[in-house]
């Protein structure tokens, strides 16, 4: 926790009891990006803007087999 100011200790404890180790590394990672990104000077919001379109999935293409059952 002294790595990550402001953390609460019930998230630290989270992560570390997380028994899956790539989500725990994920979310470690995410903490250290954000940090980074604190640093620059980026508020808030746009800390979650710029993880929103990391994670955002763009519509899936039409075509295959569905438009010959009408959908």
């Amino acid at each position: 926790m002294k790595k990550y100011p402001g953390m609460t200790r019930e998230l630290a404890e989270q992560i570390a009891n997380d028994p899956n180790p790539e989500r725990k590394a994920q979310v470690i990672a995410m903490v250290e990006q954000t940090m980074e990104l604190d640093k620059q000077g980026k508020s808030g919001d746009e800390i979650i803007d710029i993880f929103k379109k990391g994670t955002d999935r763009t519509k899936q293409a039409n075509g295959g087999l569905s438009y010959l059952m009408g959908m």
